[in-house]
């Protein structure tokens, strides 16, 4: 819906422009990193992003309550459950790290 937006509002522009060259060929260039844009961005209302958001902020109270606890009560052994859940979860916050570069930012107007 929004691409085709955006397809009538790049011919609008380049209706009401001149018809040099240039223009026409800056304005294919500028549909085409759109497209691309597009392609690559994650939308905050995504439903399997909101799924995620509602699984970091489990891992956050998780990890808010057992590092305390593996401080005072030293780390869990190399080849112990408590050990895996724990590098799992660093790896949650990894790829919300990486997640997080690719996500839309929405404009309140």
């Amino acid at each position: 819906m929004q691409q085709k937006k955006r397809k009538e509002k790049i011919e609008e522009e380049e209706s009401s422009e001149s018809d040099s060259d240039s223009f026409e060929e800056m304005d294919k260039f500028t549909f085409v990193e759109v497209e691309r844009k597009d392609k690559w961005t994650i939308s905050p209302n995504n439903p399997y992003y909101r799924i995620w958001e509602k699984w970091i902020v489990i891992v956050c109270v998780y990890t808010t309550l057992a590092y305390p606890y593996y401080t005072a009560n030293d780390f869990p052994l190399a080849n112990s459950w408590g050990i895996f859940m724990l590098i799992f979860f660093e790896c949650c916050f990894l790829i919300q790290m990486f997640l997080k570069f690719f996500l839309q930012e929405i404009d309140e107007q």
